[in-house]
Formats: structure tokens, sequence, C-alpha cells
């Protein structure tokens, strides 16, 4: 199958992929890495560990779940 990866890698109200922290991180712990899918598991694993998730968040404002907040917060 032929994928095009650019669709699944553009940013979105709530994954704001080009914020400078989360390339900042993102570029840290994939350095040195060989393959998109040693990149993938670390950036898995980062988030899995990383960030807490939070059952009871109730936020009316879209900006509480972006990516950038959720990492500035440590939770979501």
């Amino acid at each position: 199958m032929d994928f095009n990866m650019e669709l699944y890698l553009k940013a979105t109200p709530t994954l704001d992929a080009g914020h400078e922290r989360i390339v900042e991180i993102a570029r840290t712990l994939t350095r040195g890495c060989s393959s998109d899918d040693e990149k993938a598991v670390k950036l898995f694993y980062f988030v899995k560990d990383s960030i807490g998730y939070n059952v009871f968040m109730i936020s009316v404002f879209i900006e509480d779940f972006r990516a950038s907040r959720i990492l500035e917060w440590g939770k979501g």
C-alpha cells in the first residue's frame, strides 16, 4: 500500500505539531534514530510514560486539549 504520510502529519486544532516545545522534544527524543519506526516507538513511550491521563478533566475550551497545553501540564 502506498500511504501519503503528509495527511497524518498535518496540524489540527488540538494537535499543534509545529509548536516550538513539541518540535524541540520530538527532535531531542528521536536524535540518533535510524528509522521512522524507531522514532514512533520513542515518541509513543515518552507520551505513555510522561503524560498522565486525567479522566476527570472537564473543559469547554479547545485550547485545553491542545498537545502543547497537555505537554505543559503533564496530564490531559
